[in-house]
């Protein structure tokens, strides 16, 4: 009974220590595979939800970002046409400003006489058509008229040329018996030069007071174009001027005074030239007008054919309106009514040609400037109706 007994608990005993050893197995190997680490917790998986919404409160909305800029729908970014000094601004930053309205205006002395001539050859035109119907008559005094102004150009120009060359050119100049014999400043190497074109300025001026005295109508067409001619000249000579007196290094004994004085001395000169040759054009225009005016009414006066004179009057209307649009490019007109949003003219300075003038805007209307790649652009069609 006994040896039963112990037998039993040996099994019983042996089968414990065998459990034993399988549970610290089992440890073990779970330590290994864990490293040691801090105990694992798992994620519960999400749970989506569903909602239940309309087709309608859904609807269809592209969407896409887009960098712009928002600017006036209507605005004018106006510019000078012809370079010159600001004689008058009308207007100023703030302000409003009808379409068509004058903001500021350049000086246009020689356009309002080329203009005015325009304007007395056209009248020449119409008149000489409704008296004679071909108005040949008319046409030659026409002609004769502006080959008379045209004289009278040729002089003027003359005067004001000698007058820029001898009163302030020369101040620059040792002249002895016309030819000049040195530059007072330093001449930076073209002292040379200048002393040469000096003197041949000189022989140039005293021709043209020769035949600025025996000018006639016969030989005014000549007379202008060289006219024309030696005025660009001089006009080069005070440029080459400008610039070295602009370069010179002032001190004791050319003052910073001396220096300003004469940069404000050849603009002036400048300007007076430029306005002398604007009225040479105008003379040479108003010439070659009348003399095409002339050949039309000797053609209807030969043929009697009455659409000669009509052609005529369109010839001197065609001068007029040339005129006029050189006279407009003086005066810098709003296009648009709106605010004046940037101003760049002052009164009595000198604006150049394509200068910024001034910026009017409709400011009331908006819109805003962007651009959207090709993945964008299928979003949209012309036509839609969107929300910014």
């Amino acid at each position: 009974m006994l040896n039963r007994l112990y037998s039993w608990y040996g099994k019983k005993v042996v089968i414990t220590v065998a459990l034993l050893i399988s549970a610290l197995f089992i440890v073990a190997i779970y330590l290994v595979l864990t490293n040691g680490s801090e105990d694992v917790t798992i994620d519960k998986p999400a749970v989506k939800s569903v909602s239940i919404q309309k087709v309608g409160d859904i609807g269809f909305v592209s969407s896409f970002e887009s960098i712009g800029t928002v600017e006036a729908i209507s605005e004018a970014q106006l510019q000078v046409e012809a370079g010159g000094q600001v004689t008058s601004v009308t207007t100023e930053i703030g302000k409003t400003v009808a379409a068509g309205s004058v903001l500021a205006t350049i000086e246009n002395s020689a356009q309002r006489a080329v203009l005015l001539q325009a304007q007395g050859a056209y009248e020449a035109a119409v008149a000489g058509a409704e008296a004679s119907g071909v108005g040949i008559d008319g046409a030659k005094d026409a002609l004769a008229t502006t080959k008379t102004t045209g004289v009278t150009t040729f002089q003027n120009a003359f005067i004001s040329v000698d007058s820029i060359l001898h009163n302030d050119i020369d101040d620059l100049f040792t002249i002895t018996n016309g030819i000049a014999t040195g530059f007072k400043l330093d001449g930076q190497g073209q002292a040379s030069t200048l002393n040469s074109e000096r003197t041949e300025l000189e022989v140039l001026i005293k021709a043209w007071g020769t035949a600025k005295n025996s000018a006639t109508t016969d030989t005014v067409t000549k007379n202008l174009a060289n006219a024309q001619k030696d005025t660009l000249r001089v006009v080069l000579f005070i440029d080459t001027l400008n610039t070295i007196v602009t370069s010179q290094d002032t001190g004791d004994s050319f003052t910073e005074a001396q220096k300003n004085t004469l940069e404000a001395t050849l603009y002036t000169a400048r300007v007076t030239l430029n306005a002398t040759l604007k009225q040479i054009e105008g003379a040479q225009t108003a010439i070659t007008g009348a003399t095409t005016a002339l050949e039309q009414a000797t053609i209807a006066g030969a043929t009697n054919a009455p659409s000669a004179s009509s052609a005529q009057v369109k010839i001197a209307l065609g001068s007029l309106r040339g005129a006029q649009a050189n006279y407009e490019k003086t005066i810098v007109r709003t296009p648009i009514t709106g605010v004046v949003n940037a101003l760049y003219l002052k009164k009595g300075e000198y604006a150049a040609q394509g200068q910024k003038a001034a910026i009017v805007a409709n400011n009331n209307g908006l819109q805003i400037l962007t651009g959207v790649s090709e993945a964008d652009s299928q979003k949209i069609t012309i036509g839609d109706t969107v929300q910014i």
